[in-house]
């Protein structure tokens, strides 16, 4: 069927769109005027125009509509292009403009529900689901299910029963790939039956490993196919290494990116997950280690992952940077002192150069003078004082400090222009005293004390020491006699050695002849004891004191006498538990002062007193008067003070008068301050800055501030020796004390050096032992620790096809005289064409070997650690093997520790692989490995690997055996 389609605003039709029929255009008075453009489209011309708005046109075979010197022209489609309107396609575009062939479009089901209609919306050009009214039947319900009604646009199924074909459709959905585009199938009956359901365009999927859909390459739904969609790409960054691998893992494991069903969601089918599978690359060059030279990838650790076997890289093997290396790439010429600066290390970022190591280097022994300042490590310096061998620069001082005195140590001071030789005691350094019957002195303030005979016999009693030959040291009998001892009598004195014995000697005199002191006595144990003094006190005052005699004993005391014979005093009486007791003295005053002062008379008591004379003679104090109360009273004392400070203070003579003072000292001792006079204040003093001297040795540069002499700069004490402590002393300026600090003995073959006695002593040797046994280590004082290759070939510990080649233990491929199977380091040598099997190195035909059996192993395989309370945490065993294979799955056994079975692939085609973890629940789990092949039909090598992580996997360790195992 054929349609015409105008525009709603006539196609062609000028001015005004109000109703006219483009088939009766050409009544309606307008021309038209066809003109051929070319043979893909024409252009007509239509109504005048002003702008483009004038000449709209809708129709969809006319491409292009635009005003052109005041006429509609309007640009076709190409005559049979395809075009479509509404609800209609199929289309042709006509010669004329007009879109030609229509059919209504056809709406395919894609809901899957029977209870909507698919039909086209005119007004939307698309395909829309219309709603079957409540309790009409579904459009196709008569093959899909008897009785079935549409509830709300839904299928009510409640009281319906579904055919066989709706049953069969139901299957056919149970089997839908989940990771594709097909969503399901729905009975829809009639020709079609069941009709897939596609998932919605866009939705992610996955192709099956068989189309490359095992890759991270994206893809989505188009209309129920799976196609390439990079939006859903996927790949793996460097966060997504395991937790495990570090900075040299990273270097030599590669990533390769999956699409995997979600291990997380096991319930849901129809997701994928990205997973990146690590991979080892082995042989790469790495560099994980910026001191060390030559690193290679090897195989780090294996485990088992979702897609196989997954194993980790690590960057490994080389060998340490030399300083000579270090020097080469910092561009620095191999002196001897500035290897002595150079050094590696890792964590900050490689070589590096220390000049002040390299100062020491060149620092010659303390005991020789030269000059610090000026004495360094250089390769620029051509003057005469620079040694181009070891490059060190030295300014040496013409002085030799050397006293030869072993606990001293000399060293050289300069003090300004003048160099002087300092020998600081040593405290605590091992010394000799030059004498054969001596030994271990140290050193104590200088001199060599402490020191220990060697012919001693180890007990207290000296009479029985042995003699020592001071020429030779040996030891000659006792020779003690006279010597003085101890016989262990407190009671005897002046005991000495006679014959090898302690002789007693006088008996101690206890007696100190004094009768006072009672009688003494001699304890043997304690020696003279006290003896009990004599009580002679009576008790009675009046008697007098009793006393001791020495040679007679007590003595009675003189009775007392209490009367003075002073009749002033009243009469004296005694007291037998106080003594004398004064008497009331008499008062003889009459109260009358202008009569003098009544006295008393010892013999005649009261005596009247003599008039006063109040006239002192001294004209300073003014003209004394008498008071009958007072009694004399002072006179007016003169005034003689000038008014003058600067005169001194005036005096009065008593006959002379006034006398003029003695002017004021005003020095103050103080040499900080300006001393002067005023005459209204006295003495005052300025302070003044003149330098001066605070008594303080330890300060230099001392000046006057604030009328107090203030301390100077400290005075510099650094006498340039790590093993002194510098401090400064008020008395002698700088004072030095040995310490104990680390030091270096610039010997690169020793470490731990440590100061005694003001000196660097060297420590113990450097371990120069790198642990491969492929170098041999040898040490150089000047650079360390050396480490030059074996001899290539040389065999090595890790296993039968290792050797040592340019220094790193490798396994060495061997495929002499082989077809196929192992190479010997975990490699093939070649692979079997279809239908033949490898069988000890050959590739046969048919027939194959059968790996099954028990096997010894040489050497029997034992590793024991982790001892907790007197058990072992892992410990096994095992003098043979037993293989079982299935012909996909090999088992070994005795199960590892008792805890685990190795398994892996077969082993049919000579090559082992099996392995098996013992969980420990995070205290330490167990991992067993065993990797090799078989060497003949009875005999196979393998390495046997055991390996342990968590907290108490104490004292365990990864450990490594290459075994063989004969049936």
């Amino acid at each position: 069927m054929s349609h015409r389609v105008w525009s709603m605003c006539c196609v062609l039709v000028a001015l005004s769109c109000g109703g006219v029929d483009p088939l009766e255009e050409k009544d309606a008075g307008v021309d038209l005027q066809t003109v051929k453009v070319d043979a893909v489209a024409e252009v007509i011309i239509g109504v005048a125009c002003k702008t483009a708005a004038d000449c709209t046109s809708e129709s969809v075979c006319i491409n292009a509509t635009y005003c052109d010197a005041g006429v509609c022209k309007h640009t076709l489609a190409q005559v049979g292009s395809s075009c479509e309107e509404g609800c209609f396609v199929g289309g042709a575009c006509s010669a004329d403009g007009v879109c030609e062939g229509l059919e209504l479009k056809e709406c395919a089901e894609k809901d899957g529900n029977l209870c909507t209609v698919p039909e086209c919306d005119s007004s939307l050009g698309e395909c829309v689901e219309t709603s079957i009214e409540d309790g009409g039947e579904p459009y196709a319900s008569t093959d899909c299910f008897e009785g079935a009604v549409c509830i709300g646009g839904e299928q009510d199924n409640s009281d319906a029963a579904p055919t066989a074909l709706a049953l069969e459709c139901e299957l056919l959905g149970d089997e839908v790939d989940p990771f594709g585009c097909i969503a399901g199938f729905v009975c829809v009956g009639g020709e079609q039956g069941c009709k897939e359901l596609y998932k919605e365009d866009g939705a992610e999927c996955w192709k099956d490993d068989s189309e490359g859909g095992e890759t991270c390459a994206g893809r989505s739904c188009l209309e129920g196919e799976c196609v390439v969609d990079h939006a859903f790409d996927a790949s793996c960054d460097e966060e997504d290494y395991p937790d495990e691998c570090d900075a040299g893992c990273l270097q030599c494991t590669a990533l390769e990116c999956h699409w995997i069903p979600d291990p997380s969601n096991p319930e849901n089918p129809s997701k994928k997950v990205r997973y990146c599978q690590p991979g080892a690359t082995i042989g790469e060059a790495c560099s994980e280690d910026p001191c060390t030279n030559g690193q290679v990838c090897a195989f780090g650790q294996s485990a088992d992952g979702p897609l196989g076997k997954e194993t980790l890289g690590v960057c490994a093997g080389g060998e340490s940077k030399t300083k000579e290396q270090c020097a080469e790439e910092l561009g620095k010429p191999a002196l001897a002192c500035l290897l002595a600066g150079l050094g590696c290390d890792a964590e900050e970022g490689g070589c590096y150069i220390e000049q002040s190591l390299a100062d020491q280097w060149c620092w010659p022994p303390e005991w020789k003078c030269f000059d610090k300042n000026d004495t360094y490590c250089t390769h620029l310096d051509s003057g005469e004082m620079w040694d181009p061998e070891n490059g060190c620069h030295t300014m040496w001082v013409d002085l030799d400090c050397d006293d030869s005195n072993g606990c001293t140590v000399d060293t050289c001071k300069s003090t300004g222009d003048e160099w002087l030789c300092e020998h600081q005691p040593v405290d605590g350094a091992a010394c000799d005293d030059d004498d054969a019957c001596t030994s271990g002195g140290m050193c104590e303030e200088g001199v060599c004390a402490g020191l220990t005979p060697l012919c001693v016999d180890g007990d207290d009693d000296p009479c029985n020491d042995p003699a020592c030959d001071a020429e030779t040291g040996e030891c000659l009998p006792p020779a003690t006699d006279g010597i003085l001892c101890d016989d262990a009598n407190a009671c005897t004195v002046g005991d000495a050695c006679f014959e090898g014995a302690c002789a007693s000697g006088d008996q101690l005199e206890c007696d100190d002849g004094n009768a006072c002191n009672g009688l003494e006595l001699c304890d043997p144990a304690s020696g003279c004891l006290s003896g009990e003094p004599l009580s002679c006190d009576d008790g009675n005052a009046c008697n007098g004191v009793e006393s001791c005699d020495a040679a007679e004993g007590c003595l009675v005391g003189q009775a007392l006498v209490c009367s003075d014979g002073n009749a002033c005093n009243g009469e004296e009486t005694c007291d037998p538990g106080q003594g004398c007791i004064s008497g009331v003295p008499l008062n003889c005053g009459d109260g009358n002062a202008c009569n003098g002062v009544e006295t008393c008379d010892v013999v005649e008591g009261c005596v009247s007193g003599q008039a006063p004379v109040c006239s002192d003679g001294n004209a300073c104090n003014g003209e004394e008067l008498c008071d009958p109360i007072q009694g004399c009273v002072p006179g007016v004392p003169l005034s003689c003070n000038d008014g003058n400070a600067c005169n001194g203070v005036e005096s009065c003579g008593a006959l002379e008068g006034c006398l003029a003072g003695t002017p004021p000292d005003c020095d103050d001792g103080e040499i900080c301050t300006n001393d002067s006079c005023s005459p209204d204040s006295g003495c005052f003093h300025q302070n003044n800055s003149i330098a001066c001297d605070d008594g303080d040795a330890s300060t230099v540069g001392d000046f006057c501030s604030g009328g107090k002499c203030t301390p100077g700069a400290p005075v510099d004490c650094d006498d340039g020796n790590v093993c002194t402590n510098d401090q400064d002393d008020p008395v002698v300026g700088c004072k030095y004390t040995n310490n104990q600090l680390p030091c270096d003995d610039f010997d690169a073959c020793t470490e731990g050096d440590g100061c005694a006695g003001g000196q660097c002593v060297s420590g113990p040797d450097v371990d120069c032992d790198d642990g491969n046994f492929c170098t041999v280590d040898t040490c150089n004082a000047l650079s360390g620790c050396g480490h030059t290759d074996a001899p290539d070939g040389t065999s090595c510990f890790g296993g039968l096809n290792y050797a040592c080649v340019n220094g790193n233990c490798l396994c060495v491929p061997d495929c002499d005289g082989k077809d196929c199977g192992s190479d010997g380091c975990i490699g093939f040598c070649g692979i079997c064409d279809d239908g033949q099997e490898c069988v000890n190195g050959s590739c046969s035909g048919g027939g194959g070997f059968d790996p099954n059996g028990t096997y010894g192993l040489s050497p029997s395989v034992t590793y024991s650690c982790g001892e907790i309370f007197g058990s072992y945490l892992v410990s096994f065993n095992h003098q043979n093997f037993t293989f079982v294979d299935s012909g996909s799955e090999l088992t070994v056994t005795p199960s590892m520790n008792g805890c685990c079975t190795m398994t892996g692939a077969s082993a049919k085609d000579g090559d082992i692989w099996a392995t098996c973890t013992c969980p420990g629940g995070g205290v330490c789990d167990e991992t067993y490995q065993l990797i090799g092949s078989f060497t003949s039909d009875t005999t196979w090598e393998a390495s046997m690997t055991a390996s342990y992580s968590g907290q108490l996997c104490l004292g365990c360790s990864y450990k490594s055996w290459w075994v063989t195992g004969t049936k």
